[in-house]
């Protein structure tokens, strides 16, 4: 299956492709969500952060 990521994608479709959709985004591309022909959301690859922690605080 092909999805076009660059000119992003309709809600519609990404219900029905969610799964494919995350599988996408956990291998770091970047999804653009569209209403309308008009970006409205993205899903991207979760990076975690990391805080150092002092110790005694």
């Amino acid at each position: 299956m092909y999805i076009c990521i660059m000119a992003g994608i309709s809600i519609q479709e990404a219900k029905n492709q969610l799964q494919q959709l995350i599988e996408l985004a956990s291998k770091g591309e970047e999804v653009i969500l569209t209403k309308s022909g008009k970006p409205l959301a993205r899903i991207i690859p979760y990076k975690p952060t990391r805080i150092e922690r002092k110790s005694g605080q």
